[in-house]
């Protein structure tokens, strides 16, 4: 095997496939698996960043797992980053990891961090060798690290196998418990407060109300631009064909902007 220091790879397309798999037994059969790599897979670790290695370490990628090797004693957080764009959307995210010893080392814990921009990351509370999840309303974490606190002993060893994402996303954990909501104007004049939610899923974006009346729908860039325009009445999914990147979504009411959220599409 060949010697390689800890880098930056070019990355492959990861390999895509429904939940459902007699080796994806334990998590829900809704679940999408949005990524995967590793030993079992036809993805490799490509495109991975590793991290808290010191210069005694050697780090071997091989075709389908990482393995690092360390001559003297020692203790490490050891990351394991990489950008996953297929997270974006999801409003429920489970993480497993297979990280295990080879010899003469102990993995204490293996933490998984999610993050919006790789600079601010969210621990999982679960060891992700067990598989740990998590429920965003912002649906818009695009970075996983998963974090090896690993012990040496002379001559020690460990791989890092194996790591799958699975989604899901749904719709009335997001949706605010509507109440009425009376607005006075006048003697017995009472009317309920429309309230909408908004969120994106792979190119789509998805108001939820209650409401019927009509309202306005409009799209735009973060210059002010207006890409897209549309009336509707009631919960609906609006289709877009637009370049990746950050939008708003201004809903509109008899000329009044009753709301305007930011989306990552």
């Amino acid at each position: 095997m060949k010697n390689l220091t800890p880098i930056i790879l070019l990355c492959l397309a990861p390999t895509f496939a429904l939940a459902g798999t007699p080796d994806d037994a334990g998590r829900s059969e809704k679940m999408t698996t949005l990524f995967q790599c590793g030993v079992g897979t036809e993805s490799g670790f490509n495109g991975w960043k590793v991290n808290g290695t010191s210069h005694e370490t050697i780090t071997y990628f091989e075709k389908d797992h990482i393995e690092l090797f360390n001559h003297n004693p020692g203790n490490f957080s050891i990351s394991f980053e990489k950008k996953i764009d297929e997270m974006i959307g999801f409003t429920d995210l489970q993480l497993s990891a297979d990280i295990a010893t080879e010899e003469n080392c102990i993995i204490n814990n293996a933490t998984a961090y999610l993050s919006v921009d790789g600079k601010h990351w969210i621990a999982l509370n679960k060891d992700v060798r067990d598989g740990a999840a998590t429920f965003t309303k912002q649906m818009n974490y695009l970075y996983l690290k998963l974090v090896a606190d690993v012990t040496f002993f002379k001559e020690g060893r460990f791989r890092f196998n194996k790591a799958v994402v699975y989604g899901d996303y749904d719709s009335e954990k997001l949706l605010p418990k509507l109440e009425d909501k009376a607005i006075s104007n006048g003697p017995n004049m009472n009317q309920m407060k429309a309230e909408f939610f908004v969120f994106s899923f792979e190119k789509k974006v998805n108001i939820e109300t209650q409401s019927e009346d009509e309202y306005e729908f409009v799209l735009s860039n973060l210059q002010g631009q207006i890409i897209m325009r549309s009336t509707a009445n009631g919960s609906k999914r609006f289709m877009t064909d637009v370049p990746d990147g950050v939008y708003y979504v201004s809903i509109l009411q008899k000329g009044t902007l009753v709301r305007t959220v930011k989306i990552v599409l």
